[in-house]
């Protein structure tokens, strides 16, 4: 979701790419999967998101998540939350092989 916000142009969620417009976003992809294994276990040690359910790979914001949340106001976090809930109204019925199917052809077929 995180990639598909940042892309929303590339993807028909939005007007612009918050990243800006790039001919790496295949790149930017594989490398962000690292980094998001990363930011998700911080994110659960300092206790700003859980696990759903132990079995899930959904997550949930928590109470102290959602309070340092509504702290950041700037104008790309703005935004990011506007572009974020477009794409989650696109994507909520979607499962995750659909997902993946969908952000994949979109991505090779911008080349």
């Amino acid at each position: 979701m995180n990639f598909l916000s940042l892309y929303a142009k590339d993807f028909n969620f939005g007007d612009s790419n918050l990243n800006g417009d790039s001919i790496y976003s295949k790149v930017q992809l594989s490398m962000k999967r690292e980094k998001i294994k990363e930011a998700i276990l911080l994110l659960i040690t300092k206790n700003l998101i859980r696990f759903d359910d132990i079995q899930s790979t959904n997550f949930t914001i928590t109470e102290s998540g959602q309070k340092l949340v509504e702290k950041i106001n700037s104008n790309f976090s703005i935004a990011y939350r506007e572009a974020t809930k477009n794409v989650c109204k696109a994507i909520n019925n979607m499962s995750d092989i659909e997902l993946l199917d969908f952000t994949y052809r979109l991505i090779m077929n911008k080349e």
